[in-house]
């Protein structure tokens, strides 16, 4: 009975409140085709195909899509002459000595007059960065770290992205004109320079630089029905955002600063979430709870009421307590803040008959791995410290507005089990708890003094991952590290 009654409130989320932007018209993005940038067109190449189809996604873009502006594919030019009514050209990948004198004048004319301008530059040989004074540099890394945390581009409407996966060792950018701003970097030095729309001249479109071509293809990335790659969800919410940013002027960063995804309230189980601030100013932090269909999830809090939204001023280096009172039927859901990247919390949770543990707030990324390990006890009759029966409990949810599929993988200390894989559904910003040995995950699996880790990946929405380890008496009660795979 133990097990049933804590399961809520050992797991949960996160749900991400998304208002509607729009300009009333279409965004209609085109680039170089296939004739001109050969496998690399962003307009009909393959490794481009998934970009293209999110994008044109109704759940995404459109009247009842996350960005209420609907966005239209064109099918490709083979020569740059005129934008017309372009509003993003992405170039793929061109060579640099392709580019006319014409073609060169074209662009910038296209620019000054309000188009947006993607460069995917792979190296010196496929660049035209130089044309808006940025220089590229052919050494780079593989992983790009964002700079520029709170930017519409990693932290707009369609989720908040950390870290991104450049598909291979690319390039860096090592000068730029005055105004730019470099928004993400890789080992190598920066991979995305942005120049603001009004920066080149007043009324002229912005300029995104991305070293790296396949920053925003699916090439080298595991697309099977049997793979599971969690660069695919980053990469996804990456097009999503910087589409989201250029087509629409007025977009803020919307993302939530911090993702909780367990939250319980009921039958004498607890949760508190605290929030501190390490800003030198006040820190206005809204607070969101949602259920694991993504509705609205009324918490009562102590002292403030029940609500499934509250509002919160931090003082600088101060801890602000929500607390939940501990009645009715237990309850879960998950949990979003808002305010600045200056904030940071834990959630602990109180379960009766075993105690209290913290948890942080979860990272957010396409999929993550954590350690499946009997449950270390130590024994008074022996005096040693022994293993039991493996109690993990986990809490995933979904942060985008579809549903998302995904797979878990048990490996154990020889390699993945061929009987360790497990497929599950979650709904719009939905969330799912669940102890391993339960339904629909592993009910049959023989987990006694199993040691491995789970792995866990989702097809094409950003998740946040919660897992506690529970044992059968007080004290027995801990937070798993949970790891996350870009």
């Amino acid at each position: 009975m133990m097990r049933l009654r804590i399961l809520p409130m050992v797991l949960a989320g996160l749900w991400i409140c998304l208002p509607a932007f729009g300009q009333g018209t279409e965004c209609i993005c085109n680039g170089f085709n296939s004739a001109r940038s050969f496998d690399r067109s962003f307009t009909d190449s393959e490794h481009f195909s998934r970009a293209r189809a999110v994008l044109q996604d109704d759940a995404f873009f459109g009247s009842n899509g996350v960005v209420s502006r609907k966005v239209l594919v064109g099918s490709g030019v083979q020569f740059f002459q005129v934008a017309g009514s372009v509003n993003v050209f992405i170039t793929g990948k061109v060579s640099t000595v392709s580019y006319t004198p014409t073609e060169r004048t074209a662009l910038q004319t296209a620019v000054a007059q309000g188009m947006n301008l993607v460069i995917t530059s792979d190296d010196t040989n496929n660049d035209i960065s130089s044309l808006f004074g940025i220089t590229l540099d052919n050494a780079g890394g593989e992983i790009s770290r964002v700079t520029l945390t709170d930017h519409p581009v990693f932290a707009g409407p369609f989720g908040r992205i950390t870290r991104f996966r450049n598909a291979g060792e690319s390039a860096h950018f090592r000068g730029w004109p005055t105004g730019a701003v470099v928004l993400a970097s890789s080992s190598a030095g920066p991979t995305m320079v942005l120049i603001p729309r009004g920066t080149l001249s007043p009324g002229a479109g912005a300029v995104l630089a991305i070293a790296g071509v396949d920053t925003l293809s699916t090439f080298n990335r595991m697309t099977g029905p049997n793979d599971s790659d969690p660069d695919l969800a980053v990469t996804d919410a990456l097009i999503l955002n910087i589409v989201s940013h250029l087509c629409n002027p007025d977009i803020q960063a919307t993302a939530p600063h911090l993702v909780f995804p367990q939250f319980a309230n009921g039958e004498s189980n607890v949760s508190y979430l605290n929030l501190t601030s390490t800003d030198k100013q006040s820190v206005q932090a809204r607070v969101e709870f949602r259920d694991g269909n993504g509705a609205p999830f009324s918490v009562n809090i102590i002292g403030q009421g029940s609500s499934s939204t509250f509002q919160s001023v931090v003082l600088p280096n101060r801890t602000n307590v929500f607390m939940t009172d501990g009645v009715d039927t237990l309850k879960s859901g998950w949990a979003s803040v808002r305010g600045s990247e200056a904030l940071t919390g834990t959630i602990i949770f109180q379960v009766p008959g075993l105690g209290a543990t913290g948890v942080g707030a979860s990272e957010v990324a396409g999929g993550f791995v954590l350690p499946v390990v009997p449950m270390p006890v130590f024994d008074p009759s022996s005096g040693r410290v022994v293993s039991r029966d493996i109690l993990t409990g986990l809490a995933v949810c979904n942060l985008t507005n579809k549903t998302t599929t995904l797979r878990l993988e048990l490996w154990d200390q020889n390699g993945k089990r061929f009987d360790g894989v497990r497929f599950r559904t979650l709904p719009p910003y939905g969330h799912f708890a669940r102890f391993l040995w339960q339904e629909d995950l592993y009910p049959n699996f023989d987990f006694r003094n199993f040691k491995g880790s789970l792995r866990i990946v989702s097809s094409n929405g950003l998740i946040a991952v919660t897992a506690l380890q529970l044992g059968g008496g007080a004290g027995q009660f801990t937070a798993l590290p949970a790891k996350a795979l870009y």
